[in-house]
């Protein structure tokens, strides 16, 4: 594990250790670490990110405590603990998945979820044809869950804007709709506290 310029960069076989209580003492004095790794300790709200762009695919994990956040992003074989104050993730997340002011096109293609699921496919031949296939930039699924709740969000960015998978009513069809980017950064700032606020009730 490496600390540099108050990044902490690893493998996941180091952070599991540094989550188990080893090796803590290298990186106390990085500001907001300490509570992270409380906040992995003891999570109220769980997150999970997955992105991709035509070549590439990243996971992040995070544990969002009452103090802060703690994220561990995927840089290629290396891993990323990133703390994070509460007030910054939507900031962070809108970043992570290349949300961009660009005005909707205004069409709304009707795809099957099986497509959709091929923008974050492990097997890049399938990943590139789908990127072509909707014109996209970047691909996400988001999750966060509470102990007794949970928040989905999926879509991708590109150069129409932002879009957002969205069930089709009366079947099992999904579509993809065309949004502006405020939109999403308003859904990512109004979810954590909704989250948070009856699991810091219950503890």
């Amino acid at each position: 594990m490496r600390v540099e310029g108050g990044e902490v960069r690893g493998t996941m076989a180091q952070f599991e250790a540094l989550a188990a209580g080893e090796g803590r003492e290298a990186v106390r004095e990085i500001p907001g670490l300490v509570e992270a790794l409380a906040a992995i300790e003891a999570p109220l709200v769980r997150l999970q990110l997955n992105t991709a762009t035509r070549t590439t695919s990243r996971m992040t994990f995070g544990w969002c405590g009452p103090d802060a956040i703690a994220l561990l992003i995927q840089l290629g074989p290396e891993w990323q603990l990133l703390p994070v104050p509460l007030d910054q993730l939507p900031i962070l997340l809108a970043r992570l998945t290349g949300l961009h002011p660009v005005t909707p096109a205004g069409r709304e293609p009707v795809v099957g979820a099986d497509p959709f699921d091929r923008l974050l496919s492990d097997d890049e031949a399938a990943r590139v044809a789908a990127f072509d296939a909707y014109d996209a930039a970047l691909a996400f699924t988001l999750g966060l869950a509470s102990a007794d709740d949970e928040w989905r969000l999926a879509g991708l960015t590109g150069p129409s804007g932002s879009w957002l998978l969205d069930g089709v009513d009366g079947g099992d069809e999904w579509r993809l709709v065309p949004v502006r980017a405020s939109t999403v950064y308003r859904r990512l700032t109004a979810i954590l506290p909704g989250l948070l606020a009856p699991a810091l009730s219950a503890s």
